[in-house]
């Protein structure tokens, strides 16, 4: 045969092969998209359900108020698992194209509006599964289905309870120790003979955060609970509907556990999540008024008829009048530290009303005793002494302001010292004494303003250059006690100076 004879039959058994292969190729044409429902839209979706052989079916309806399993018990579903298995079919994308015999035996089928996704065999080896939608079988991968191959446990919510702690207005606690109550924002603790007080913030919290983690170990169905009294009600009131877990005694065969009616259904929980509330019920309504005189963080402060305000950063007296932010924050540090000793009935008469933002408190100086706005309780007072500040306590704790360079002189008692024309300061006997005073004296900051005055006080005058443009010199003058108190005519008080800055001034320079 010839060389053209011989191309002539290659072509035809090309062809012939290329047809086999056609006829064998069970992929659909080509196409833009590998997702497996091109066209599933989840937002289109208002029920999932789930068939596995042998087991009923699971079914999940999707409404406003969140997704509720309805079959074959009616209870809430788990927002994130019916998410996930939403995102999964969305996102569902494949690697291979097969045939509905290649997925092997179905393990559960899931349909989502007229979608429908059958989960086949998984191949181990390659990290991929089988699913069967719309007559074709499809090689993905293994996480793709995970949040599709699902059981009613899966599906359940296990929240006991489904609140936030910061949307909590009400809060009761019933049992064989009591009934004890709160409410408001923030939460107040109901008390035995009447009258609220602000609930222990720490505490309460704690037990509300414990309720909102609980999760329910396992689910126990068809069990009649009905004639079993609960011992402890929980019951919370949030956004929406009031919730409760009512628990009806230990759970069987397992001690760590309790048996509780819940938002999610009847099942067993952790007895870990309940016992802060336990707590706070054996507690009391008295042991459980907030101790603490003030929690919030003003941007106004009223003592008596001191009246600040905080713009920014700055604190500024009523009138305007700049106040020192360090005597500020450190007054308000002082006084929400403050934690009482005692709570009683009763209340403060007289003495100083302090209002932080909205938070009043009258304190009576002489018996040392609070009363918070409102509230039939007395606080039993560690100290006072924050309470008794006057506006000099907050006077701007600037006293002057020069620039250190530019002292030329110091005189005090006849003696003086001058920078001389080398500003080495060549007549003064120590030298870092005179450093330390320039340092320190030039920027004067008060520690704080005092109602004590200078014991044996020394006159220290300090003479700065003019400034620009001036031709007479800046002299500044303090009174310095040996008690480390000075007065200055440009301070409006008496006011502590730091023991360096005093030694230095009163150093034999």
């Amino acid at each position: 045969m010839g060389s053209r004879g011989s191309l002539l039959a290659l072509s035809v058994i090309a062809a012939a092969l290329a047809v086999g292969l056609l006829v064998d190729d069970p992929s659909p044409p080509p196409r833009s998209s590998t997702r497996v429902l091109p066209e599933f839209d989840p937002v289109r979706v208002d029920r999932l359900s789930w068939t596995r052989p042998g087991q009923p079916d699971v079914v999940v309806a999707l409404g406003e108020a969140g997704p509720r399993v309805i079959r074959p018990v009616d209870a809430p579903a788990d927002r994130d698992a019916v998410a996930a298995a939403l995102a999964a079919l969305e996102r569902l994308t494949y690697h291979r194209v097969g045939t509905p015999a290649d997925a092997g035996p179905v393990r559960v089928s899931v349909r989502a509006g007229s979608a429908r996704v059958a989960v086949g065999a998984a191949l181990p080896q390659l990290g991929r599964t089988w699913v069967v939608a719309g007559g074709r079988a499809y090689l993905v991968d293994d996480d793709a289905v995970r949040a599709l191959d699902v059981a009613l446990e899966d599906l359940r919510e296990r929240r006991a309870l489904d609140f936030t702690p910061e949307d909590v207005v009400a809060f009761e606690l019933h049992g064989d120790a009591g009934d004890l109550s709160f409410s408001g924002r923030p939460l107040q603790v109901h008390l035995e003979r009447g009258g609220r007080a602000r609930a222990d913030v720490d505490r309460v919290r704690a037990a509300l955060d414990a309720l909102a983690s609980a999760r329910i170990d396992r689910f126990v169905d068809g069990v009649d609970d009905a004639q079993v009294p609960p011992g402890l009600v929980v019951r919370v009131h949030a956004a929406g509907p009031a919730q409760q877990i009512a628990v009806r005694g230990p759970c069987p065969g397992s001690p760590s556990l309790v048996l509780a009616d819940t938002e999610a259904g009847l099942g067993c929980l952790p007895d870990a999540a309940l016992a802060p509330a336990r707590a706070l019920l054996a507690s009391g309504p008295m042991a459980l008024v907030d101790r603490r005189l003030f929690r919030g963080k003003p941007d106004a402060v009223a003592i008596g008829d001191v009246r600040l305000e905080r713009r920014g950063a700055i604190w500024r007296f009523s009138d305007g009048r700049l106040a020192d932010a360090d005597a500020v924050r450190e007054w308000l540090a002082a006084v929400r530290s403050i934690e009482a000793t005692d709570v009683a009935p009763g209340g403060a008469g007289g003495g100083v009303r302090v209002d932080l933002g909205g938070e009043v408190v009258d304190v009576d100086l002489r018996r040392r005793i609070a009363r918070r706005a409102g509230e039939p309780v007395a606080l039993a007072l560690p100290t006072v002494a924050p309470f008794r500040a006057t506006a000099v306590d907050f006077y701007d704790r600037g006293v002057w302001i020069e620039e250190p360079a530019t002292l030329r002189a110091i005189r005090r008692a006849g003696r003086s010292v001058d920078r001389g024309a080398t500003g080495d300061w060549p007549a003064a006997r120590d030298a870092e004494a005179v450093r330390a005073v320039r340092d320190g004296a030039a920027r004067l900051r008060a520690v704080r303003f005092t109602r004590a005055r200078p014991r044996a006080p020394v006159d220290v005058e300090l003479e700065f250059d003019p400034p620009p443009g001036a031709s007479a010199p800046v002299v500044h003058t303090l009174a310095v006690g040996r008690n480390c108190v000075a007065t200055s005519p440009d301070a409006p008080a008496p006011f502590e100076l730091s023991p360096a800055l005093c030694a230095a001034l009163l150093a034999p320079w």
